[in-house]
């Protein structure tokens, strides 16, 4: 075998899980799972042996690893699984299997698009939230009113309320980021 784990590795045993997210995907375009790892084997060899378990991570199987524990911590759950680390081998494009994929006719972001469509249809059924925040937004946008909310200052706003709650969860203070210090100096900024 390799002295190493790579992308390819990790796509491997994820379409051995028979009722996985990877299976299931490679079915729904048309594809067979144990058709797809002989073809990525194909592609690696079998490898010369040698080194000692445990074997290392590839930069790559390391950055995508990373990408699905960013994907788990931004959805808040518990544990990293297959489908984050599917979701992370699509995004990241470039690993052996995502090329063979794309050799063998496999549409790598219509699929990806499918995939997080249906994340975000189940995060929004599971638990009403930010998603359906967003939403009322879009609704607020079109009567173009300024709510009292947004009209009050600092002072006279309820504890721990503000005008932006959204912006607030997602962004970045950059103002205040700069003020103390913490963002270097810029090229025509005084």
């Amino acid at each position: 075998g390799h002295p190493y784990i790579g992308v390819e590795h990790l796509f491997i045993a994820m379409t051995k899980i028979d009722n996985g997210a990877t299976a299931r995907l490679l079915r729904q375009a048309g594809m067979h799972p144990k058709a797809i790892r002989n073809e990525i084997r194909k592609e690696i060899g079998t490898g010369e042996g040698g080194g000692e378990p445990p074997y290392p991570l590839t930069p790559r199987a390391e950055m995508v690893l990373s990408l699905a524990i960013f994907l788990v911590d931004r959805e808040e759950s518990a544990q990293v699984d297959e489908a984050h680390v599917l979701l992370a081998i699509l995004q990241e494009g470039e690993s052996i299997p995502i090329r063979k994929l794309v050799e063998l006719g496999f549409n790598v972001n219509q699929h990806l698009n499918r995939l997080l469509s249906e994340a975000y249809e189940k995060d929004r059924a599971a638990e009403p939230g930010i998603l359906d925040d967003i939403d009322l937004i879009s609704d607020d946008l079109d009567d173009i009113l300024v709510s009292d909310e947004i009209l009050m200052t600092d002072q006279t706003r309820p504890p721990g309320k503000t005008a932006t709650p959204l912006l607030d969860k997602f962004g970045r203070d950059l103002t205040a980021q700069a003020a103390s210090g913490r963002i270097g100096p810029a090229i025509a900024r005084d």
